[in-house]
């Protein structure tokens, strides 16, 4: 079992193409997990997908690669968990 601690990273899409955007991810074997996304990273309507930082770019691309727009891409501080509430819980 994957630890979601070590997302750290958030690849930003559409709603719309959320689900294709997973499963091609986890089709090249990155560990990602779908999230809302946290309103300091991007303020609007939008789903993440949290991979480890180290991860992003070669996610970034492979997206793109399949023409799915990430509307942006960032490393965070923490988790993606931390991130987005205030008290994580652990």
């Amino acid at each position: 079992m994957y630890d979601t601690q070590v997302l750290d990273g958030l690849l930003i899409v559409f709603q719309k193409h959320a689900g294709k955007a997973l499963r091609i991810l986890r089709e090249s074997l990155f560990f990602v997990k779908l999230f809302p996304t946290p309103p300091t990273a991007f303020m609007g309507c939008s789903i993440s997908l949290a991979v480890r930082c180290s991860d992003l770019k070669s996610a970034r691309e492979l997206l793109e690669s399949c023409e799915i727009r990430v509307i942006k891409s960032l490393c965070l501080d923490g988790n993606v968990i931390g991130e987005f509430y205030e008290h994580p819980g652990h």
